[in-house]
């Protein structure tokens, strides 16, 4: 019996690392598209900005 318990926390400690590890990966993906989309986003600003200037000799 004291087994069975030993072995019911160490899966249930297994468990939650493996969901933190999840929950930290989901996040990172999260966080590198957001980055992807500020990137985005400064490169439409900054081919706006050539755009509007006029050519100039």
């Amino acid at each position: 019996n004291y087994q069975q318990i030993k072995e019911d926390v160490f899966a249930e400690m297994l468990h939650i690392s493996t969901n933190t590890l999840q929950k930290v990966e989901n996040n990172k993906i999260k966080i590198g598209l957001l980055e992807i989309r500020i990137i985005a986003a400064q490169l439409q600003i900054s081919s706006r900005d050539l755009l509007d200037e006029p050519a100039t000799l």
